[in-house]
């Protein structure tokens, strides 16, 4: 049958330990049955989502749908050995980027990568440094995670943008090489480099301008395309007529 059931021992020397079922039942647990959620062992009071049945051996967790960590003791993250968990802890974020998709959190001893998904699964597309976490962290080969969040206890700070705004190009000295109207492009030569910047028609009207004369002093904004230094604006230094 498939129960709720309570963690009341495990070993993970010897890698078993037993559960109590929803109904009052007593039924073994081994170390094999956690295999394919990639967990060694489970905290005493861990609740897992089972399926336990009648063996030769008598009753049995037969399979492990899911697992809800026990509230940790101080320190016991550190103290857990990789695939051990999870354990349910109150976290703080420390930083989380949308952009990147992960963040970390302080799980009172240790930091815990914090994924993208994990939010998701929890109702949030992203959150704010200092917000506090009633959460599940395991310790993995790799370090600890977040596994689950059960509460959003305080927001924190407001969340950071989906999308960083875009930062403003510096503008460059330059000299106009030459300039066809009629084409509608040519070329400024940045004084500093000596690089050559292709300009188009558009780009003098960011600036404000129509055209530039051959030899005549400006300043551009660049960017950097396969055909290489593009102009985005071209504008006259200040003061200049």
């Amino acid at each position: 049958m498939r129960t709720m059931a309570r963690v009341t021992r495990f070993d993970p020397a010897r890698g078993e330990g037993a559960v109590l079922s929803e109904g009052g039942a007593v039924a073994a647990l081994t170390r094999a049955v956690l295999a394919p959620l990639k967990f060694d062992a489970l905290v005493t009071g861990a609740i897992v989502d089972c399926e336990i049945a009648l063996t030769a051996a008598g009753l049995a967790v037969t399979e492990v749908f899911d697992v809800t960590g026990a509230p940790a003791e101080p320190g016991q993250l550190c103290d857990l050995p990789p695939r051990h968990g999870p354990v349910r802890v109150k976290g703080r974020v420390l930083w989380f980027h949308p952009n990147k998709g992960f963040g970390f959190v302080w799980a009172g001893d240790v930091d815990a990568l914090l994924h993208q998904k994990v939010l998701a699964a929890a109702g949030l597309q992203t959150i704010g440094q200092d917000a506090v976490l009633d959460c599940d962290a395991v310790r993995t080969i790799k370090g600890f995670s977040v596994t689950r969040i059960h509460a959003l206890l305080e927001p924190g700070a407001p969340p950071m943008p989906l999308v960083e705004p875009p930062q403003p190009l510096p503008w460059r000295d330059g000299i106009c090489r030459w300039y066809s109207r009629p084409r509608g492009y040519g070329v400024v030569t940045l004084t500093a480099t000596g690089e050559e910047v292709f300009v188009r028609g558009s780009a003098l009207r960011r600036g404000g301008l129509r055209a530039i004369a051959q030899a005549e002093r400006v300043c551009v904004q660049t960017e950097q395309t396969p055909r290489g230094l593009m102009a985005v604006a071209v504008a006259r230094p200040s003061g200049a007529a």
